[in-house]
């Protein structure tokens, strides 16, 4: 039970996330008492989409836990075959891949909005609509 994990019953889920072509999903949640969100990550593996620094399968949902050592809010999270990207709330794009031993972020000279992935391929809007 993701939401009550380590017996914490103020364990609140936020969204949830997979895609289509993906075999891997991901939960985040959020600790009422310590304010603290947790991102969870279950599935295909083989090309580091979840982001765990190994390439084993996941049966279960393990936390990722990238992102409570560099205190980012994830807004969104965007799963494709073999990678999956991560929006931030500031608009900053992470991702985990092959290219990568766990998340990695990708290095933004603006801020990006919206991204949604596809097989192997994604699209980013910008905050002047562009479309990359």
């Amino acid at each position: 039970n993701v939401s009550n994990h380590q017996g914490n019953k103020d364990n609140k889920i936020l969204f949830i996330s997979s895609g289509i072509p993906s075999h891997h999903k991901f939960i985040v949640t959020s600790d009422e008492l310590s304010k603290k969100d947790h991102l969870f990550g279950v599935g295909r593996n083989d090309k580091n989409q979840l982001g765990v620094s190994d390439t084993k399968m996941r049966n279960n949902f393990t936390e990722i836990k990238y992102f409570n050592n560099v205190s980012v809010d994830l807004a969104q999270i965007h799963c494709s075959r073999d990678y999956t990207h991560f929006l931030s709330e500031k608009g900053e794009l992470y991702e985990s891949s092959e290219k990568s031993i766990a998340v990695r972020p990708i290095k933004n000279i603006i801020t990006i909005f919206d991204v949604c992935c596809g097989y192997e391929h994604t699209l980013a809007i910008n905050e002047n609509n562009w479309v990359y």
